[in-house]
């Protein structure tokens, strides 16, 4: 993998969200994400932190916080994290360029989840360009076998 083409990545990204499953009121949100690159060692380090809205209707109530690693391992990335929970994941997919156009396509899966007994299969999938991050994460657990859409 080349993880070089996603350099771009490095620095500070922030966007909205929807968190829902079956098990869960949905939910909109704010969120960060914070990417800092090491070249020697082929990785990226990441903080995401989310926030709901509280009483009065501001965002500023943490509901989600993970930092974690994205490592390439020449024949695929790795991801590696932990969350506020305590859970921890390891993910592994491919990285994908679309055109030649700095768009990229990452599709990753559960390898390990520690720490939570609840989740039985979680993924993510990111969309990238120079300007725009999108992602999905889906998973099923011990209440709802269906892989659905979480965030």
């Amino acid at each position: 993998m080349e993880i070089s083409k996603l350099d771009f990545l490095e620095g500070l990204w922030r966007g909205t969200g929807t968190a829902q499953y079956p098990t869960i009121k949905t939910v909109d949100y704010i969120e960060e994400l914070i990417f800092k690159k090491d070249n020697d060692l082929k990785l990226f380090f990441y903080e995401q932190k989310s926030w709901v809205k509280n009483e009065e209707g501001i965002f500023n109530k943490l509901i989600f916080w993970e930092s974690g690693f994205i490592f390439d391992k020449d024949e695929y990335i790795e991801l590696c994290n932990v969350q506020k929970s305590g859970r921890m994941e390891i993910l592994i997919g491919k990285l994908s360029e679309h055109n030649n156009d700095n768009n990229f396509e990452i599709n990753l899966v559960n390898k390990n989840i520690y720490n939570d007994e609840r989740v039985l299969r979680s993924g993510r999938q990111f969309f990238i360009t120079e300007s725009e991050l999108k992602y999905e994460v889906r998973m099923s657990t011990v209440n709802n076998f269906d892989y659905d859409i979480h965030l």
